[in-house]
């Protein structure tokens, strides 16, 4: 009904109700709690039938043992791609291990995505051109995200390589932000790149 004087109450409750829920966050998932937790390798057995691309226009991409090819669409085809995993589990609190190379062009990496990406998903810009560049073509990166309540925390395995990353290390996130779903990558045209690591912990 669009009834301003609603909207504002329930958005007061909503943002007390995100608080306490990253208050327990803060104290279930401690580093001992994390740790002692599996890793689900998304680039393995089962988990690569998982994967969820979209149908655009010259669009690939070759889920493999230890081995994800990407080409984004055709110059033509008038949209962006998207492949996602972990739509059934929607995952809320995690941590993500992922190593990948990007020969030309960028993604964006969604986390918390739902059926489609919007303002209110959580994302990370990989450019290797341009004056928003923030990682060099055809070098292998290796980072790790945790996600856990309204905290991103990103962390390179080679302090050097994320020199040139614009975001900071570690982002508070909006109340108004998405707080579960898959995983994806936005991938436009004219972008190459390889993903050899995508493991995810799952904070439960």
């Amino acid at each position: 009904e669009k009834k301003a004087e609603l909207q504002t109450f329930y958005t007061d409750i909503y943002k007390r109700a995100i608080e306490q829920s990253d208050q327990l966050a803060a104290t279930l998932f401690t580093e001992k709690a994390i740790a002692d937790l599996p890793w689900a390798d998304m680039l393995s057995g089962e988990q690569l039938k998982n994967w969820n691309p979209s149908s655009v226009k010259g669009f690939s991409s070759d889920p493999q043992e230890g081995n994800l090819r990407i080409v984004g669409p055709d110059a033509d085809a008038g949209r962006q791609a998207v492949i996602s995993i972990g739509d059934r589990e929607q995952w809320r609190n995690f941590v993500l291990d992922l190593e990948f190379a990007v020969e030309k062009g960028s993604f964006d990496l969604f986390m918390r995505l739902g059926r489609n990406p919007n303002a209110n998903t959580v994302s990370l810009a990989f450019v290797t051109e341009g004056e928003n560049a923030s990682i060099n073509p055809g070098k292998t990166y290796h980072v790790t995200i945790r996600v856990i309540g309204s905290k991103l925390s990103m962390r390179w395995a080679n302090d050097d390589d994320g020199d040139l990353f614009k975001s900071p290390k570690d982002i508070d996130l909006s109340w108004a932000k998405t707080r579960k779903g898959a995983i994806g990558l936005l991938v436009p045209s004219n972008t190459r790149l390889k993903v050899t690591t995508f493991k995810v912990r799952d904070l439960r």
